[in-house]
């Protein structure tokens, strides 16, 4: 690859844990805590009591609590749950990612083979088909990745991930002329700076259409948690079908039992919950 010169990393995203969110942690770690009474943390109970609290704010309060101090209380066990967790993580947004930018359902392959074939054009001098050459046959596909697993300052477990795209701009290799302005005389120029061998000189607006062409299909600007939060807060607006006070007026109001199903169905919700950290890929 690359004629035995090396590549650098072309994209960084950190992956996180909500070790505190984490039902699935929560109910692991308790598989090892005896039964006893609920106001000894000693035992099971103790973290399982905000369980038969009414649904509302004081239970979801409650739930918390629990699910932080079991979680300090096993420094060991969420170290190594995150660890598994991450290492996983790692292996999807890999495989995620090298799905994403070589897939033909995802707008844009074409124009970004194409800027790649313009370019080698404008400095080899002949037409080249993308396809036919022997590096570019996995273009888009992560090849290669580091990954760093650290522990923040509060103890949260995350990693940082360096991964290598094939086909993906060399930032290494251009140069941005500097725009240079005296405010005492009124004066600008243009500053460029000696360049090493190999590097090209474009201007901003060029250097960032080569960027876009090959990462708008690996950015999203949706993010999943929010969207779940969105989805809870219109489903709290809607009120369950059936109710006496959301039939329109002079509406017959039928109980039956295919109505009644619906309200339970419409009003259960997801009892489990997830939240999702969002990740980031970004050019380096």
């Amino acid at each position: 690859m690359n004629g035995g010169a090396g590549r650098i990393p072309s994209g960084f995203c950190t992956l996180t844990c909500a070790v505190y969110k984490w039902a699935q942690l929560h109910e692991t770690v308790l598989k090892s805590y005896p039964s006893g009474p609920s106001d000894n943390p000693a035992f099971r109970e103790y973290y399982t009591k905000w369980q038969a609290e009414s649904p509302d704010s004081a239970r979801e309060s409650a739930m918390k609590k629990a699910y932080y101090e079991l979680a300090v209380q096993n420094p060991g066990a969420v170290a190594w749950y995150c660890g598994l967790k991450l290492e996983m993580a790692v292996a999807l947004t890999k495989a995620l990612l090298t799905e994403q930018m070589r897939s033909a359902e995802v707008p844009g392959l074409e124009e970004a083979k194409a800027k790649l074939a313009e370019e080698l054009r404008s400095r080899l001098g002949v037409d080249l088909d993308v396809d036919e050459i022997p590096d570019m046959a996995k273009f888009g596909h992560v090849d290669d990745e580091y990954v760093s697993f650290e522990r923040s300052s509060g103890g949260m477990v995350h990693v940082h991930m360096a991964f290598w795209v094939v086909g993906a701009p060399r930032i290494d290799k251009i140069e941005v002329p500097q725009k240079k302005e005296d405010e005492h005389e009124g004066k600008a120029w243009v500053e460029i700076d000696v360049v090493p061998e190999g590097v090209t000189v474009v201007p901003q607006s060029e250097a960032a259409d080569r960027l876009a062409a090959f990462w708008d299909r690996g950015f999203t600007e949706f993010n999943v948690a929010k969207a779940m939060a969105s989805c809870r807060a219109e489903k709290q607006k809607t009120k369950a079908p059936g109710s006496a006070s959301a039939a329109p007026k002079g509406m017959a109001q039928q109980q039956s039992s295919s109505s009644a199903d619906m309200s339970t169905f419409a009003s259960s919700g997801d009892a489990t919950g997830m939240e999702a950290e969002e990740s980031k890929s970004s050019g380096v």
